[in-house]
């Protein structure tokens, strides 16, 4: 039995339950989330709405699963950026601690700010705190936004191929 839907309707619960997990681990065990660690959980919410939408529109999926894979990409590239963070030397000259990023988007035009928390200013992520069954919680995100895309392009192979 052929339920299209399905597909989408699974991507998406898997997105949330990896969005509530990372919520979980913050209001459980107290890890503070990063701005990275902030996108990186954003991007789980638009994909997971992205593929409820989906389930229900049967049409766009197609349009979903290469937004989806978008979005996808951009956790990569996030969740990358905070395990180069994590495993690469300190620069000793680099300053860690500032502002808080809120206040400091508002100081900072948006380029600046962008290269502010990108060059990890902005983050504590490589506190051993931030570990989760041996592995950086960034690691976690970077594998479930690996999955989803495998997951997504395997889907529009399979389409393409039938």
């Amino acid at each position: 039995m052929n339920r299209p839907y399905l597909n989408s309707a699974t991507n998406s619960a898997l997105c949330l339950a990896i969005l509530l997990s990372s919520m979980a681990l913050s209001g459980h065990f107290g890890y503070d989330p990063c701005l990275l660690c902030l996108i990186q959980r954003a991007l789980f919410g638009l994909l997971a709405i992205v593929f409820a939408l989906a389930a229900l529109w049967l049409k766009g999926r197609r349009i979903a699963d290469v937004i989806g894979l978008f979005f996808c990409l951009l956790g990569i590239c996030t969740a990358g950026q905070q395990l180069a963070l994590h495993y690469l030397p300190v620069d000793p000259t680099a300053v860690r601690c500032s502002a808080s990023w809120e206040v400091m988007f508002q100081a900072l035009p948006w380029w600046e700010f962008m290269q502010w928390f990108v060059e990890g200013a902005a983050t504590d992520c490589a506190s051993e705190s931030n570990y989760w069954f041996g592995l950086p919680l960034a690691g976690w995100s970077f594998m479930g936004f690996v999955g989803v895309a495998g997951i997504i392009v395997a889907r529009l192979v399979t389409k393409h191929a039938k």
